[in-house]
């Protein structure tokens, strides 16, 4: 049972405030709003940029076309770290940058990244930018890590996903909850997002099991680094991060499809026993 819970203040820097003069006073203003001195961890939360226009956090220009700058978020991240260095920030971070962008910011800063978030679930499994940031000591937070229930992607929901229920039943919790213990057991931190007492309660309700080796290996194998949430529309901007090689996705996709061929029946007759 978890006893204490110790409050942590964070916050992310949006897209229209990437130019590094711009970057501390966006803070300043998020802190005057919270009524707090500093935060404990500030984040970049997308490594493309935006038009700074008033109300509008997706500007859009003639056609319905989205607008976008080209301001490096190398240099965003000097304006981090002067956040840091003011005592505005206790730590810096990103969202939703791949490999090449975390390893940009990595090699040519003075203070590095303490934490990255991304998007993480079974259907996303993030293995090779968790093991880069584990080289680094930065630490991985999984967002979204039950996936979305609506839209489903491309007919596919992660909940009702067959292997993540035939683990539910296995070990007498929900689905839910086995994709929430499944990022703890990888060593992730998670932040579900819910506002329902009932929900809440069910993502507390995961400290008391812990999934075994193979059964996550199970679940790595239902990667199918496909998102929830992609942002597509930016993916011509030259700082897009969510660029894939289709081909060595097909080669992916033919290797775990042979091997949950293999556990789903391991599993099966383990539930079924």
């Amino acid at each position: 049972m978890v006893k204490s819970i110790e409050k942590i203040y964070l916050s992310q820097l949006w897209n229209n405030k990437h130019e590094k003069e711009a970057v501390v006073p966006a803070l300043k203003k998020t802190l005057a709003n919270l009524g707090l001195q500093y935060v404990d961890l500030y984040m970049i939360q997308w490594p493309f940029s935006v038009p700074d226009i008033p109300g509008e956090f997706f500007p859009r220009g003639k056609n319905n076309k989205v607008l976008t700058t080209e301001t490096d978020f190398k240099s965003t991240w000097k304006g981090m770290e002067e956040c840091v260095e003011k005592g505005l920030a206790k730590s810096i971070g990103l969202c939703n940058f791949n490999i090449r962008q975390i390893r940009e910011i990595n090699f040519s800063t003075r203070i590095r990244p303490t934490v990255v978030q991304v998007e993480c679930h079974p259907y996303l499994s993030q293995v090779e930018l968790i093991n880069y940031c584990r080289s680094l000591e930065i630490i991985v937070t999984a967002y979204m890590p039950q996936g979305k229930k609506l839209p489903p992607m491309k007919g596919r929901s992660l909940l009702n996903d067959p292997v993540l229920n035939t683990l539910a039943r296995k070990y007498n919790k929900t689905p839910s909850q086995i994709a929430l213990r499944y990022q703890l057991d990888r060593g992730l931190a998670v932040i579900p997002k819910s506002s329902k007492k009932a929900r809440l309660e069910e993502n507390f309700n995961v400290f008391d099991f812990s999934i075994s080796e193979k059964d996550v290996l199970v679940l790595d194998c239902l990667n199918k680094n496909e998102r929830y949430l992609d942002l597509k529309e930016y993916n011509q901007h030259k700082h897009y991060p969510f660029q894939y090689d289709n081909n060595d996705q097909d080669i992916l996709h033919d290797a775990h499809h042979d091997i949950l061929h293999d556990v789903h029946h391991d599993v099966h007759n383990e539930v079924n026993q």
